[in-house]
């Protein structure tokens, strides 16, 4: 699934190396976030348009939208289905949580001082990772979804680079109180980290760091090639990266989600 920035949909078959439209979904801007539920039976959008949609698999019809009053942009859309709730970043500012069955606002997280870039749901769908531009990490944990109640415990992420913007993350349940995570920056940068709830506290620990770029210089036998990576190596810029899989394919080769 691909978002566009007039605001269409695609579905890209890459088995049949085919592209299809199939939804004109938000009008003229930006879509900067999809998200899919597990049985392929609705698809989130969110966008600039400061709207969340939704839309059915089967016949690509919308079911609903969200919309906030005063609030320009939606930066990102998580569906939770186990909770049968989404989570959705406004204007880079804070997170909303909404049930989608009722489109009931259940509450809102802020982070003083600070600027949401991503996030992700771990520990069993039961806390929500986020990342910040002042280069933190949260874990938000969910002691009560509706009315929304959570405790917050900040990650020491020294294991992670500063000052470049977080351009994904990926996260994937290990059991109820422990999961890996899995993040892209814009340096070129991944890391991979494992995150356990232990008689209440979070602790976190590295499993893998290294550089696609310097990866790409040091196979290319192209000097134009291995200097567009240098280049692109220096660059602070915030822009989507697809990493939906990489943790399937580093950690769990013969696992289906």
């Amino acid at each position: 699934m691909i978002g566009t920035d007039i605001g269409s949909i695609f579905y890209t078959n890459f088995s049949s190396n085919s592209t299809i439209k199939i939804i004109s979904a938000h009008r003229n801007c930006f879509i900067n976030s999809i998200s899919c539920d597990n049985n392929d039976t609705q698809v989130l959008s969110c966008g600039d348009d400061g709207t969340v949609r939704c839309w059915t698999q089967d016949t690509l019809d919308q079911k609903y939208q969200i919309i906030k009053l005063g609030q320009v942009k939606c930066d990102e859309v998580l569906l939770n289905q186990s909770e049968n709730i989404c989570s959705v970043i406004y204007d880079s500012s804070f997170l909303r949580i909404y049930n989608i069955d009722s489109l009931k606002s259940l509450g809102k997280i802020k982070i003083p001082e600070n600027d949401i870039s991503h996030m992700s749901f771990i520990l069993n769908n039961q806390a929500i990772l986020v990342a910040t531009q002042q280069d933190k990490l949260y874990v938000m944990d969910v002691q009560n979804w509706d009315p929304l109640n959570i405790l917050y415990t900040e990650i020491n992420n020294t294991f992670l680079p500063k000052n470049h913007f977080y351009k994904s993350i990926d996260s994937r349940n290990i059991n109820l109180n422990k999961s890996i995570a899995a993040f892209t920056f814009s340096d070129g940068t991944c890391c991979v980290i494992t995150i356990e709830k232990n008689s209440g506290k979070i602790d976190t620990s590295i499993l893998d760091t290294f550089n696609m770029f310097e990866y790409h210089i040091s196979k290319s036998d192209d000097t134009f090639v291995g200097e567009m990576y240098k280049n692109l190596k220096n660059l602070r810029v915030r822009i989507p990266y697809l990493f939906t899989h990489l943790l399937d394919q580093l950690y769990f080769p013969s696992k289906i989600f």
